[in-house]
């Protein structure tokens, strides 16, 4: 499934991560991020805190990369989901990095509840499937951290999807899924 790209084609794809965070002294989005950086992609990597985050997310010209794959840790998961919504609302029991734990609130109250992804993500899992990754649509990406990227990232480009990944993944399969479905023309 190796397709020929080229690196100026790349360049307008960014994949993003996080940094550790929690009790979690490893994030795998971080790992991915790392790999991928000097294979020709666009990549940034997010603090885990509220006070910093939109910060990073101002540095970034969104509107000039073609597609972007946000990706993050869920270790309960066993499978990649798939975000459908982003919700319009913070709310953990975990503090971030900063040591600060929001209050429940809306992330924007003059804005929407949730926003949903309108991308034709039933139509990506043959591509998971050829890769024999274990995928799943997933209708919440929850309310901390991730969540708030991606709503924020929704309002920014529509061509963005959020994937929890779990604590084990395969780099180079999430590499070619990538790489397959931005480049095979029918799923993006």
């Amino acid at each position: 499934m190796n397709l020929p790209i080229e690196i100026s084609s790349l360049d307008r794809i960014l994949v993003t991560g996080f940094e550790p965070f929690g009790s979690y002294e490893n994030n795998p989005s971080l790992d991915f991020v790392e790999f991928l950086k000097n294979k020709g992609f666009a990549t940034a990597i997010f603090p885990v805190s509220f006070s910093l985050i939109d910060r990073e997310i101002q540095k970034l010209k969104w509107d000039s990369y073609k597609y972007i794959f946000m990706f993050g840790l869920s270790a309960e998961r066993n499978e990649l989901s798939l975000e459908r919504v982003a919700l319009n609302w913070i709310e953990s029991s975990l503090k971030d990095n900063s040591g600060f734990l929001p209050p429940c609130q809306m992330i924007d109250e003059s804005k929407p509840a949730a926003v949903i992804n309108k991308i034709d993500l039933n139509s990506w899992l043959t591509e998971f499937d050829k890769l024999e990754l274990p995928v799943k649509i997933s209708h919440s990406a929850g309310a901390f951290l991730c969540n708030y990227l991606y709503y924020r990232v929704l309002e920014l480009n529509k061509n963005c999807i959020f994937i929890h990944m779990p604590k084990e993944n395969d780099l180079e399969k999430l590499e070619k899924l990538i790489r397959a479905l931005c480049f095979s023309g029918k799923v993006f």
